[in-house]
């Protein structure tokens, strides 16, 4: 089973959710075909979404990896945060946000937002390692973007934060104007979304932190 794999369904047993299902299908024996994810299907849909992931060859990133990064949390999780792909740290740790951009993250999660890091769903765009001096072709987002959309599905979450102009530009294309959309609820799957800085770039640029503070308000009074 693949690390980031337990790592989510271990916080999902902490929490007392006792009805996740064994992963049945090996990635290396995934069946190709298009799974039928049911919105809200939790656990269940999130393991159809790797199974059908498979061991992923489907572009280039693949040849950068470690591991697959799906992402981790509440797989029903009320929110759900989006970033652009693991880094070269979390391709070793096994999962997303597992650096000082990571820690920032949690901060903003549970001091400000006042909730447990894995009572929300860390998702990405793309489940390779990327890295900064490269950034993620189209072809690669393409290729990835349905597993997202699957997750998205799969959690149901109610609201979706997205982590940075990258990830803005990916899932709106033709929008890439972070400065000029931040603060304004757009629409994913579906699903609202509140576009925001990414926590590696406050970490460069800590005088945004009040500007992505506002943002999050935003999100927990849709929450509330």
């Amino acid at each position: 089973m693949d690390r980031s794999l337990a790592y989510w369904l271990e916080e999902a047993r902490a929490m007392g959710i006792t009805d996740a299902p064994s992963l049945s299908v090996s990635p290396s024996q995934a069946p190709p075909q298009v799974p039928v994810i049911s919105r809200g299907s939790g656990v269940e849909g999130l393991l159809a979404v790797e199974a059908w992931m498979g061991d992923c060859k489907r572009c280039g990133l693949c040849n950068s990896r470690t591991r697959l990064i799906y992402g981790q949390g509440d797989p029903r999780a009320e929110l759900m945060f989006i970033g652009l792909g693991p880094n070269t740290a979390d391709d070793s740790a096994g999962y997303l946000y597992s650096d000082a951009a990571g820690e920032l993250l949690t901060k903003m999660i549970e001091k400000g937002m006042k909730r447990p890091r894995s009572s929300v769903f860390l998702a990405a765009v793309v489940k390779c390692k990327t890295q900064a001096e490269h950034p993620v072709k189209a072809d690669e987002l393409t290729s990835c973007m349905p597993f997202l959309k699957a997750q998205i599905e799969a959690v149901a979450p109610k609201c979706l934060v997205l982590l940075g102009a990258p990830v803005l530009a990916a899932l709106l294309p033709g929008i890439n104007d972070l400065a000029g959309q931040r603060g304004r609820w757009v629409e994913v799957a579906g699903v609202p979304a509140m576009p925001t800085f990414d926590p590696g770039f406050l970490l460069r640029k800590p005088e945004a932190k009040r500007e992505a503070w506002m943002d999050l308000k935003k999100v927990m009074e849709r929450l509330s």
